[in-house]
């Protein structure tokens, strides 16, 4: 059965106007009846064909894969018989310099322009991929952004409930750094953290701190420089610590 009809006869016993339902799918009104007269012609290109006539059949409650199916069928059997036919009237006196026929340079013009319709196709999907990436990419970096600054937040909030004085730790990164960060003998930081990223946490008794590499960082502990040491000549990796004795030197 013809996938036009199907659509048709569907739409009719619902009572339904082409307009209306153009107006429902934000389909143009135009392809809508290309459709249902199996006007190829006048059908969008694909892979948009595709996707409106899928809508379409959905909205109609009709089974999409089925009605694509049947479309294919009669697409195919559309642009065979014009390839024929116009291949039928050039190709009766006519060869070009290669030996080829009329009708097989047209069957290579329908083939090309199918193999242009699948590149564009892929080409759509690829686009799609690599918006999707960078999307979550983002999404990525502001749950980061929101994770730092509660630790900053919970860290300020549990410390000023505190009585005992508090010192301002600052964290400074240059570039994007693992970080590991022990405040009062707890560990309130341990990943990576984007390049370009203030830290501040507030301190009562001591403090250690693990860097990924100590010349992307630098630090200070109530508005005074501290030195992030090397741990080893072979690594980045830094190091620094303030007990509770050496803390009062930084009042």
């Amino acid at each position: 059965m013809e996938f036009g009809k199907i659509l048709k006869e569907k739409r009719e016993t619902q009572n339904l106007d082409i307009k209306q339902i153009s107006r429902e799918l934000k389909i143009k009104a135009e392809y809508l009846q290309a459709f249902e007269n199996e006007d190829f012609e006048a059908m969008p290109n694909e892979p948009y064909c595709l996707g409106f006539l899928k809508n379409y059949a959905n909205f109609l409650n009709l089974e999409a894969n089925k009605v694509l199916e049947l479309y294919n069928e009669s697409r195919k059997v559309f642009y065979s018989e014009d390839i024929d036919e116009d291949a039928d009237v050039c190709d009766q006196n006519s060869e070009n310099k290669f030996g080829e026929s009329s009708k097989q340079i047209f069957r290579k013009i329908a083939t090309n322009r199918l193999l242009f319709f699948y590149i564009l196709s892929g080409l759509l999907s690829v686009f799609i991929v690599l918006y999707s990436w960078i999307f979550c990419a983002k999404i990525k970096n502001f749950c980061e952004n929101f994770a730092h600054n509660e630790i900053q937040k919970t860290n300020f909030i549990e410390l000023q409930n505190n009585l005992e004085p508090a010192y301002i730790l600052e964290i400074n990164l240059k570039k994007a750094c693992w970080l590991k960060i022990e405040i009062d003998g707890k560990i309130v930081l341990q990943e990576t953290v984007k390049d370009q990223n203030v830290l501040k946490f507030l301190v009562n008794r001591d403090l250690k701190v693990v860097v990924g590499d100590f010349n992307n960082v630098t630090a200070k502990f109530n508005n005074k420089p501290l030195k992030i040491f090397q741990v080893s000549t072979a690594k980045n990796v830094g190091y620094v610590a303030v007990n509770s004795e050496k803390i009062k030197d930084f009042q």
